[in-house]
């Protein structure tokens, strides 16, 4: 069964469409980037739910705010403990998010707030102030799950969380003796 997606010519992307009805949307609904089988191994390359919010703004998927966002990712967060498994959750649940998000009626209002939070998550990136960085992230990304009654991943997402806070906490001890 071939996927159906469409092409906007102003981005030349394709863009997946929903093919059927269910609880995350109605059928014909753009569900996010098309990708063949082979680009989806590189799929985890993006900032699902921050490219979305910025592409809803009118900026490109290289622009600046995405640059920085990548950079935080792999230089930071990444290299945390329980970094990879904070990320492989956060992309296991953002397409349910994004869904629920651009189905939403007040979706054009929601996602106005969320383009006001990345840009002060940026700016506290551009400050290398990453830890506050990341607690924004968490707190934003935890309150969509919420929103949308995602409780299993936002239970998920958030023992992951606890763990790097376990870490860091651990770390901080040790370095004081």
């Amino acid at each position: 069964m071939a996927k159906k997606r469409i092409h906007n010519p102003k981005t030349r992307k394709y863009y997946k469409i929903r093919e059927k009805k269910s609880k995350y949307g109605r059928k014909g609904q753009i569900m996010g980037l098309w990708s063949s089988k082979k680009s989806k191994q590189n799929n985890r390359s993006t900032c699902i739910l921050a490219t979305t919010v910025l592409l809803a703004a009118g900026k490109s998927e290289d622009c600046y705010e995405l640059q920085m966002f990548r950079m935080f990712r792999d230089e930071y967060v990444r290299q945390l403990n329980n970094g990879d498994e904070l990320i492989t959750l956060y992309y296991k649940a953002a397409p349910k998010v994004i869904s629920f998000l651009t189905s939403d009626s007040a979706s054009d209002t929601k996602i106005q707030n969320l383009y006001d939070k990345l840009q002060k998550i940026v700016m506290y990136i551009e400050k290398e102030e990453y830890k506050m960085a990341l607690d924004i992230c968490i707190q934003v990304f935890c309150s969509l799950l919420e929103e949308y009654d995602l409780e299993n991943e936002k239970t998920k997402f958030l023992t992951a969380v606890r763990g790097i806070s376990n870490a860091t906490n651990t770390s901080q001890t040790n370095g004081a003796n």
